[in-house]
Order: structure tokens, then sequence, then C-alpha cells
């Protein structure tokens, strides 16, 4: 799923479960439902935001998170399985 080219803000008011590829190319995309078991890649260009809030958010092996925009950990519980390579 890419979030482009609009500035504005997108909620994602439903559990999300990503286990392929999430790009935020510009604006901010709040995920304000659980994230169930996401092993997917999110990447955050430049500019652009992905806050998490409410419920309980869980990113799990494999699971990426890169570029160089904003990641904001709002509200809410999230669980981060973070392996070394």
């Amino acid at each position: 799923m890419t979030k482009s080219p609009t500035t504005g803000e997108t909620n994602i008011d439903v559990p999300l479960r990503n286990k392929g590829i999430l790009n935020i190319e510009s604006g901010a995309i709040h995920l304000t439902a659980s994230t169930n078991d996401s092993s997917g890649v999110i990447t955050i260009a430049g500019g652009a935001v992905l806050s998490v809030e409410n419920g309980t958010h869980r990113f799990v092996e494999n699971a990426a998170l890169t570029g160089r925009g904003t990641f904001d950990n709002g509200s809410g519980d999230h669980v981060f399985a973070l392996f070394a390579g």
C-alpha cells in the first residue's frame, strides 16, 4: 500500500496486519486500531509521518521500519521484536 502524493492525514481505523510493504511517501498515516503481528516493511519518506495510536501494536520478526520520516509512538501499547542479523 502506498500513500501518495497528498500531504493530508489518513486514519486507518481497522486492525492492520502488514505482511508486505507500506510506503508513506507524503502526509501522515495514523494507525488508530491494533496492529496484529506485522512482519512487513514500512518506509516513511522524509517529511511523512507514521503514528501508532490506541490499541496494541505488534511488529514481529522480519518487520522493518525505514526512511527519514517521523515515527510517532503516541498512545497505546507497542511491542517490537528486534533481531540482530
